[in-house]
């Protein structure tokens, strides 16, 4: 649709920005299985990818799960671990909690000993209790979220991750505990955003992220210790598959937000 925040390539071209396959030539080693992030490209039976940006894939990890895990899983594991340093006994909020990225930080926040977990969609509350959250508050209504989001923790929360800005952001905002880091992925709810004096007197860290802005070594340490947890079970992947040839539906069930990440298969 032309709407991607930084990359906007002239069409026509064949999308898709990451991808599992094996390696044919051109460096690494033949017949290896890697997960790979790149420009565009992916949904084609031979792709480019640059060897620094190839993750070997452990055996344990099927297909859909390497690349389920990628984009989705690096944004909310960078965002809690590299970005925010979130450390066990910290309260987490996240924002968009019902979407691909909002799901694996729920569980990343509740697999390293975040005392509480607060996920904050416009559904899917069930979902995010058996996930991990330990509350959940709806954005359905903008009106008094604020407060909502302090009902859910009382003494504020010391990491947002916000995948949403606008209207969301602000409320978290006043919601934010002291020294907060707020961490911003995106900006699915549209802005602006109205800072308000709040940040200075509570002395927040507001952080943008990318994960393609993140070294290449960081990113593949990112993605073998969420592969771990993945295999081990601490981590559930939220994917479902659709073929090649019905990737015309596949768009559509991604522009309505289908609550979980869509892995095309050959």
């Amino acid at each position: 649709m032309g709407q991607h925040p930084v990359f906007r390539p002239e069409r026509p071209y064949v999308p898709g920005f990451e991808g599992v396959g094996r390696v044919t030539g051109g460096g690494g080693t033949a017949g290896q299985r890697v997960w790979w992030l790149g420009g565009v490209g992916a949904l084609a039976e031979q792709a480019i990818a640059q060897i620094d940006d190839a993750v070997d894939v452990p055996d344990a990890l099927s297909d859909v799960e390497a690349a389920a895990i990628g984009i989705a899983g690096l944004a909310a594991w960078l965002a809690l671990i590299e970005r925010a340093g979130v450390s066990p006994g910290e309260r987490v909020l996240v924002l968009g909690a019902s979407g691909a990225v909002g799901r694996f930080a729920v569980q990343i926040a509740r697999a390293v000993g975040a005392e509480r977990v607060v996920g904050a969609a416009r559904t899917g509350s069930d979902e995010l209790h058996e996930l991990g959250a330990h509350a959940f508050v709806s954005l359905a209504e903008m009106e008094g979220l604020t407060d909502r989001l302090l009902d859910a923790e009382p003494r504020g929360y010391d990491v947002v991750i916000d995948p949403l800005f606008g209207a969301p952001l602000e409320a978290a905002l006043e919601a934010a505990a002291p020294n907060a880091r707020v961490v911003c992925l995106s900006a699915l709810a549209g802005g602006p955003v109205s800072l308000s004096n709040a940040i200075f007197e509570k002395g927040l860290s507001i952080i943008g992220h990318r994960n393609s802005a993140t070294e290449a070594s960081v990113r593949r340490v990112a993605y073998l210790a969420l592969a771990e947890k993945v295999v081990s079970g601490e981590i559930r992947v939220g994917a479902e598959t659709c073929r090649l040839e019905g990737i015309a539906d596949a768009w559509l069930r991604q522009a309505g937000s289908p609550h979980c990440k869509l892995v095309v298969l050959p």
